[in-house]
């Protein structure tokens, strides 16, 4: 499917499908009784706000919950951190089993015990983590996933189309980021529409270091929006990161809509926002405070911030740095969007525009 946006609502969007056979259930789509209930907070035992704002996110992505609990007899014998995890999601989802303040009391040291199953599992597969001091949850997210299971990838993999430009012979060197668990969205702040919004997400540029061009050989060092990213694939979870930049306004659509290749829309929400406070540096993690805002179970939004939980909203702040959308569902276009996206190709065939088409026959949506 072409790449273009068609109005503020409705976007096109790359879904590669190398099979007419896949279908919606290749998803896992947004489901109420896989995300955590949200009277609990965790105790902060030491500089790992970090962690916490992390893990009360995880317990609330559907995606992830349940392609961890379709690998429960696989994980739970064999893995740590998988088996903390799925005790954990045990717990909170218990009905009856023990009184509101022992339910309390034991979810709240459950992010201590997680983290130290995190350490373990890490050491057991001879793995370095960053555990020490303030760490960002976006590195922390990266090191779950790899050290549960490679499968749980493919809930976050978004994937990438890779060209950089030698800035020597202009040769130009494409590859496939197979394994894109987030977007670096540094100049998302540009945005003032979900068009504006989108279109950053279908293709953006970040920083190059130390290329070396595959024709002349050269090497290019640290040259500034050097890398271009062209969407190939989405999957369950978008995640988009801001830069450490609080002082720039910033505005983020509660919801995205992309279209795949099959003319079916991908509809997606927003279902977590992780907040920093204070100073922040990309290599380090910095100082300062993490904590994260969250949709719940009953569809209303609550601040996770250590052992406090408080009613809250999705309005963005200075502070928000990681979003989380999750697919809501995968369903037929509309009569509206239709007609819209119908309207769009009619003007870009009268203006001679020839947009680039994105699909790929060799990747599909696994």
């Amino acid at each position: 499917m072409s790449d273009y946006a068609t109005n503020e609502n409705t976007v096109t969007s790359v879904t590669p499908q190398s099979s007419s056979q896949t279908t919606t259930t290749d998803y896992y789509f947004y489901d109420r009784r896989y995300v955590s209930a949200i009277d609990y907070g965790f105790h902060n035992t030491g500089a790992i706000c970090w962690w916490n704002s992390l893990l009360q996110t995880l317990i609330r992505l559907p995606a992830l919950n349940l392609m961890i609990l379709s690998m429960r007899d696989e994980l739970y014998n064999k893995n740590r951190l998988a088996r903390a995890y799925i005790d954990l999601l045990d717990i909170v989802d218990a009905d009856g089993v023990d009184t509101p303040a022992q339910k309390n009391v034991a979810i709240a040291g459950a992010s201590t015990h997680l983290l130290r199953a995190f350490a373990m599992e890490a050491q057991l597969q001879n793995k370095k983590v960053r555990l020490t001091g303030q760490e960002s949850p976006l590195w922390g997210l990266g090191d779950f996933i790899e050290l549960i299971s490679d499968n749980i990838f493919r809930v976050f993999n978004n994937r990438y189309q890779v060209a950089v430009e030698c800035i020597h012979c202009k040769h130009v060197t494409k590859a496939h980021d197979d394994k894109c668990t987030h977007i670096d969205m540094y100049e998302m702040r540009n945005a003032t529409t979900k068009r504006e919004f989108v279109r950053l997400i279908l293709e953006y540029e970040s920083d190059l270091s130390d290329h070396t061009c595959e024709r002349c050989k050269t090497q290019s060092k640290m040259i500034l929006r050097g890398k271009t990213h062209k969407l190939l694939m989405l999957r369950e979870i978008i995640t988009l990161v801001y830069d450490a930049d609080k002082t720039a306004p910033k505005w983020f659509p509660q919801t995205l809509e992309f279209l795949s290749t099959n003319d079916q829309m991908l509809r997606y929400e927003l279902v977590s926002i992780i907040e920093h406070s204070g100073s922040w540096n990309v290599n380090t993690g910095g100082s300062g405070h993490y904590y994260a805002r969250i949709k719940c179970r009953n569809g209303r939004w609550y601040e996770f911030n250590d052992m406090c939980v408080t009613p809250s909203n999705s309005s963005p702040t200075s502070n928000s740095q990681i979003l989380m959308y999750h697919l809501m569902e995968h369903s037929p276009l509309t009569d509206a969007e239709r007609q819209s996206i119908n309207a769009a190709r009619a003007q870009l065939k009268s203006s001679g525009a020839q947009p680039t088409d994105t699909r790929s026959s060799d990747t599909n949506t696994q």
